[in-house]
């Protein structure tokens, strides 16, 4: 899956990550625009869907 990078940086953020947060640090360290500059519009689409998963969690 391509989101197991990532799974820690979920739970860590579990109460706190919004939609928002995916286009700033820690993902704009990779790269300036975050997730859009990293991932295609399928993978993004992936991780909002895992992102509302965890919010709902």
């Amino acid at each position: 899956m391509i989101l197991a990078g990532y799974d820690s940086v979920f739970r860590h953020l579990r109460n706190e990550v919004s939609k928002r947060n995916l286009i700033e640090s820690p993902f704009t360290m990779i790269h300036p625009e975050g997730i859009r500059g990293i991932f295609n519009q399928k993978e993004i689409d992936e991780i909002l869907r895992l992102t509302e998963k965890v919010l709902a969690a």
